[in-house]
């Protein structure tokens, strides 16, 4: 299968490269959550539908002796021929599978924005969430790999100043002290007119009273 290259910054303005000698399978996915609940004829169906984060996997493994030219090794190797066959060995010792894998490692640790281009499809700004490598005695020395990319949701933040409201508003208002109360329990002054009504009622009430004991 082509090539399948990982682009990514190790540091702010310092672009890497990281190219797998050999994908042997690519899994790409996209996919979207639709509501279960009943939507009314005529509505826009693209309201009740939610996209879900597109997803990578890639298979294959790393050697150190890769056939192009690239990567995070570049410019550490010189290409040999024999039999019509074109390889790269590297012109000082290194161990090209070793930094791959600690490459790989360290996206998983530091989450860095991956941009990946492959036979397929090209993405940005994905995140390595999986890493996986089985080793046996029939791999050798090669690196056989899987991994797992998704591609997050980004979103831009942007501050605005607010406008002075036209009339101030939430202003405390101003401590004026205790005040105080009226109690409901205190006596309420009484009328001269109640009072003389009370006087007439009492005066009545004797003389019934009196004329029943005569």
């Amino acid at each position: 299968m082509a090539s399948t290259i990982l682009a990514f910054e190790r540091a702010p303005g310092q672009l890497e490269q990281l190219e797998l000698d050999v994908c042997e399978r690519q899994g790409h996915e996209k996919s979207s959550n639709v509501t279960e609940r009943a939507v009314e004829v005529g509505a826009s169906i693209t309201d009740h539908v939610r996209a879900n984060q597109n997803t990578l996997t890639l298979e294959g493994w790393i050697s150190n002796t890769p056939i192009t030219e690239g990567g995070v090794t570049r410019g550490r190797y010189q290409r040999l021929s024999s039999g019509g066959a074109s390889t790269l060995q590297f012109s000082t010792p290194f161990d090209r599978v070793r930094d791959c894998d600690e490459v790989l490692a360290w996206m998983i640790d530091a989450a860095p924005l991956v941009d990946v281009i492959t036979s397929l499809r090209t993405y940005q700004q994905m995140i390595v969430r999986r890493y996986k490598v089985d080793r046996d005695a029939t791999t050798g020395s090669v690196l056989p790999l899987v991994l797992e990319l998704v591609q997050p949701r980004l979103v831009e933040a942007q501050t605005v100043t607010v406008p002075e409201p036209a009339e101030r508003r939430g202003r405390n208002r101003a401590n004026r002290g205790a005040q105080a109360g009226r109690d409901a329990n205190a006596a309420r002054p009484i009328s001269l007119g109640a009072q003389a009504a009370d006087s007439n009622a009492a005066r009545t009430a004797r003389r019934v009273i009196g004329g029943l004991f005569r």
